[in-house]
């Protein structure tokens, strides 16, 4: 982006999934995935907010661009934001564990 591009321009790159990220619905706590994904050339990000049990949370994919490398394979990375019981320690507070 520019310092002349709004968010507008961002559009066309970012779409909803399908589906929910792997194992969202296994998850105990609530919070937010992040995945960094590599399919072939494909390099997408994709965001699920407020998942875990019972949660139909909408996941948007980013489209980040093409791998320039020849050599092509798929991979897959996350990271869950959970959050800790208001009892526990505070409204807001959590930590970040790797999906697997």
């Amino acid at each position: 982006m520019s310092e002349r591009s709004s968010l507008d321009d961002c559009a066309p790159f970012v779409n909803l999934g399908k589906s929910p990220l792997q194992g969202a619905e296994q998850l105990k706590d609530c919070g937010h995935i992040l995945s960094a994904e590599k399919h072939d050339s494909r390099l997408i990000s994709r965001v699920q907010l407020f998942a875990g049990r019972g949660s139909l949370g909408r996941v948007y994919c980013v489209e980040l661009g093409c791998d320039p490398s020849p050599i092509h394979y798929s991979k897959w990375n996350g990271d869950f934001f959970g959050y800790y019981p208001k009892a526990e320690r505070g409204e807001f507070d959590g930590e970040v564990g790797e999906l697997l």
